[in-house]
């Protein structure tokens, strides 16, 4: 869509948003830990992956975590510094002219997740039509709201085609009181790429890929 996008993985626990993207692990010299640690300015853990999906206009730029276990480890003892982290996203948006950063944060109520919550002018919760999924989520949305995040959106992933799409709208949208910006269906094609690739440029028909595309505008259109 022509826009400049960063993408900054703080899940420390279990970071992946560098293997769906094609970014080794042997290639990335810095990454989000280092900044944390004071290793190297924000900057240097900033990875652009533009070329691997032949955008002709606008880019993708990833700050990942490190996938190691000592690394992780060494995170969760030391926590996260959050002033720092806030005034490095801010420093990335400025110096890389990013339209949107989306921060990727652990499902739960972690550190991460409570910061990324806090400084998002926009949230996005994924469910699963689960009901472990829907305690989980009513939680975070009570925090959220006490937070008082501006917008908030709700996208439920993974959803079986015996479930009528029409009716678990309704049902979440009237019991969380927040619009539903997505129906997403399972996907075999993308369980099958095993997070090797993106499934919206290896299959784009996928009705996955089209309903991510749908979610994609209202995320756009709500960021104007």
């Amino acid at each position: 869509m022509g826009l400049r996008v960063g993408i900054v993985d703080t899940d420390i626990q279990s970071p992946g948003v560098h293997i769906i993207l094609g970014l080794k692990e042997s290639s990335v010299e810095h990454c989000l830990n280092d900044y944390l640690k004071g290793d190297c300015p924000i900057n240097d853990a900033v990875y652009d992956v533009s070329d691997k999906y032949g955008l002709k206009s606008g880019s993708l730029n990833l700050i990942p975590s490190r996938l190691r276990a000592e690394d992780i480890v060494e995170m969760l003892k030391e926590g996260l510094e959050v002033p720092k982290l806030s005034r490095g996203l801010s420093e990335l948006v400025e110096k890389l002219q990013l339209n949107t950063l989306f921060i990727d944060t652990h499902p739960g109520i972690e550190d991460e997740t409570l910061l990324s919550i806090a400084i998002s002018d926009l949230l996005v919760v994924i469910l699963r039509p689960d009901e472990q999924d829907y305690l989980g989520t009513a939680i975070t949305l009570e925090i959220a709201r006490r937070m008082e995040v501006p917008k908030i959106y709700l996208i439920a992933n993974r959803v079986p085609l015996e479930i009528d799409a029409k009716d678990l709208r309704k049902t979440l949208e009237e019991t969380y009181r927040l619009p539903v910006i997505g129906i997403l269906p399972f996907s075999y094609g993308c369980m099958l790429t095993q997070s090797r690739q993106v499934h919206c440029f290896s299959s784009p028909e996928d009705p996955l890929s089209t309903g991510l595309r749908k979610v994609t505008e209202e995320i756009v259109k709500s960021n104007k």
